[in-house]
């Protein structure tokens, strides 16, 4: 209820111009739908991080705002968009080890304390090898 009040509350501010978008309201409606089918769905097992699914339904709504086609937004799970391009298990690995190298390396270099997460390379190794990864990125997807 704290949720679906904040949302209102954001979606009311676009008749002063803001730019928001609503991300709250569709994963309401999949929750919704979900539910009819197993009524222990959710999107989040602490109760707070999104699952994939859910964080799917977060960036598509995101997509869609931003005018991407509909053949990148029509679909209501996230492995859909592996297969819009040849290299997609490809593409997706490298993107969640570039995300990986630099989560640790910055969490490392900021001193945080985050319990369970790995120790990372020094800032400016991970940065080199981010970069070496972008390469790989931009050649697989023709950029």
């Amino acid at each position: 209820q704290v949720l679906d009040r904040y949302s209102a509350g954001l979606l009311s501010k676009r008749a002063n111009g803001w730019q928001v978008i609503d991300a709250h309201g569709p994963m309401n409606r999949f929750l919704a739908e979900q539910r009819q089918h197993n009524p222990k769905f959710r999107f989040a097992g602490d109760g707070v991080h999104a699952n994939t699914q859910g964080n799917w339904i977060i960036a598509r709504e995101i997509l869609r705002y931003l005018g991407a086609p509909d053949s990148l937004t029509s679909s209501d799970v996230p492995a859909a968009l592996l297969k819009l391009s040849n290299h997609g298990p490809e593409i997706l690995k490298l993107v969640q080890q570039r995300q990986r190298l630099l989560k640790d390396s910055w969490l490392t270099e900021t001193r945080h304390l985050r319990p369970g997460m790995s120790k990372g390379k020094p800032l400016a190794e991970a940065q080199r090898e981010s970069a070496a990864i972008t390469a790989q990125l931009h050649a697989l997807s023709g950029k």
